[in-house]
């Protein structure tokens, strides 16, 4: 049964002592679901406060602030946890500027390929450099190895300098000012071409990958068409003086969608044995400055006008369980959970299967006789690699079916940030496969 808000204040709060709290009442009124079906509440300045901590960890804890957490079930098969926390007024006391980001604006996310299954998206770059910033000055005041505000100063100097320097451009005037609007960080992942790789391992074979299964990229909104534009030309001339000392590395001009870019193209190592050919993509066009992989750059510039990301419908369903006016929002598909819980499933199996082997060994090596012939040494051996073989086989076939089950586990999952009223809401979503 889902309880009202004020149903679980008067269930949990009897004598009143929280409901009086400002910041409980605060946080309760920004929660944005109607009902939830459980409250975790985190008063962490008092905990901070309650405990031996150094004034440091107290002084953190006062910027974390309180922290809401409300779970509840929407549709049945969509997970939410929405989040209200952090305090903006004890960080400005600390000397951090923290800025007011704009909401996002999801039409963006045309620009990204179709087949996007991992994507962070948030707005103006040049904010979020300002606020870093910030940090780098606080921290150095609060510094005890005798770093100071100055040194930052300097660091950052030299940054503006070396940028001029290779680019011939101002760092703030020609590239940050114009940063102002949305940009997404992505991965495109091919599911199929990691499952057959995972295949061939298990069998024995050479895994092999005629191209790479993923794909990732940089989409910055070019509120400044022709100062995006500049920045792509810049680095278009500069990066063949910047390679010149790295003989694998090419770089060449081409056109793709009615757009001139710069192509790095340079073998990858995926396996000792096996180079994939990379070719990152640098252009930039009236609506977008664009760092990505070859496929991700020719989607991007030849199918936004399709809609991109945001014609799919697992993402379009993920979309209704977002904030309203979100700041920030992280986006994974079923393929993107695949893809990590195999490579997840892999670091996993990986230590069970040298355990299993050392045992084998180990059996085999105790019953060992000196004097053996070399009939029997090779007997011992064939029978150590058949032991091994069937026992690889069938720790491959567990971690098989956990991944096949991991992979029809999840339809998508979302997380969206907004502003509230002294801190942010945050909310993280997980939708269940039908």
């Amino acid at each position: 049964m889902l309880l009202g808000i004020g149903d679980l204040e008067k269930l949990l709060l009897r004598d009143g002592t929280l409901a009086h709290n400002p910041a409980f009442a605060q946080a309760t009124a920004q929660l944005p679901a109607d009902a939830y079906s459980g409250l975790i509440y985190l008063d962490l300045p008092a905990l901070a406060l309650a405990g031996d901590n150094p004034p440091s960890d107290v002084e953190a804890a006062k910027a974390l602030g309180s922290m809401l957490i409300g779970l509840t079930t929407l549709d049945e098969r969509t997970l939410v946890m929405d989040v209200v926390s952090g305090n903006t007024a004890a960080l400005a006391d600390l000397g951090f500027t923290v800025p007011e980001f704009a909401p996002i604006n999801p039409a963006f996310l045309a620009n990204l390929p179709a087949n996007t299954s991992m994507v962070v998206q948030t707005s103006n770059l040049k904010s979020l450099y300002t606020m870093l910033v910030d940090a780098a000055h606080v921290a150095a005041t609060q510094a005890t190895d005798g770093s100071s505000p100055e040194d930052v100063d300097k660091t950052l100097e030299q940054m503006k300098f070396a940028v001029q320097s290779v680019l011939g451009l101002d760092l703030e005037a020609d590239i940050l000012d114009w940063m102002t609007g949305d940009f997404a960080a992505f991965v495109t992942v091919d599911n199929d071409a990691i499952q057959r790789a995972l295949q061939q391992g298990m069998e024995g074979q050479p895994v092999a990958f005629e191209t790479l299964p993923f794909g990732f990229g940089l989409v910055i909104e070019a509120t400044d068409a022709a100062k995006a534009q500049t920045l792509a030309t810049a680095l278009g001339e500069k990066l063949p003086k910047l390679a010149q000392d790295s003989p694998e590395v090419t770089i060449s001009q081409e056109e793709i969608g009615g757009v001139a870019v710069t192509v790095l193209s340079s073998p990858l190592d995926v396996f000792s044995d096996t180079k994939v050919p990379l070719d990152v993509v640098i252009g930039a066009n009236e609506a977008v400055f664009v760092i990505a992989t070859r496929d991700a750059a020719t989607a991007i510039f030849t199918d936004a006008p399709s809609g991109g990301l945001t014609n799919v419908p697992i993402f379009i369903e993920a979309q209704n369980y977002l904030l309203d006016s979100p700041t920030s929002l992280w986006y994974m598909d079923s393929a993107g959970f695949s893809s990590v819980t195999t490579v997840v499933g892999l670091a996993l199996f990986g230590p069970i299967v040298g355990q299993v082997f050392d045992s084998i060994v180990a059996d085999l090596e105790s019953g060992a006789v000196s004097t053996l012939t070399p009939e029997e040494q090779k007997q011992r051996d064939e029978e150590r690699q058949r032991q091994m073989q069937e026992q690889m086989q069938a720790q491959m076939q567990q971690a098989q079916g956990m991944i096949a089950f991991l992979n029809t586990l999840l339809s998508s999952a979302t997380i969206s940030t907004t502003n509230v009223e002294g801190g942010a809401l945050s909310r993280f979503v997980l939708t269940l496969a039908k």
